[in-house]
């Protein structure tokens, strides 16, 4: 399997690796923090699931900063070896249930990306 693929398995809302859950006109919206993975995951209406990951940490685990929940989302901190991940997730008000993620890493040391 692909690093880059997640399984149903690595998502259990009993999980205590919730870190932010919102509902939002019937999709719900939930964030983990899973090792060395930032996820959020969407469950729609129809039960159709789609995950993505927005923050990793090759070599370690990602340490969990304070959360910073909004009435309009949430931005959460990680930290890694080689800097801090900022996610933000936001519900703009529209016609429409849209939800907008933002990922950043600030990096505390220089890095080689071959």
């Amino acid at each position: 399997m692909s690093d880059q693929a997640a399984t149903p398995a690595l998502f259990h809302y009993k999980d205590s690796s919730v870190l932010f859950s919102r509902n939002v006109n019937g999709y719900e919206t939930a964030m983990f923090c899973i090792h060395n993975s930032v996820w959020v995951l969407v469950t729609m209406p129809s039960g159709f699931r789609l995950a993505v990951r927005c923050a990793y940490s090759p070599s370690e685990p990602l340490e969990v900063l304070p959360v910073r929940e909004q009435e309009n989302g949430v931005t959460l901190k990680f930290k890694s070896s080689f800097g801090i991940f900022q996610v933000t997730l936001d519900f703009p008000a529209s016609d429409c249930t849209m939800l907008h993620y933002k990922s950043v890493v600030e990096l505390t040391r220089s890095i080689h990306i071959p």
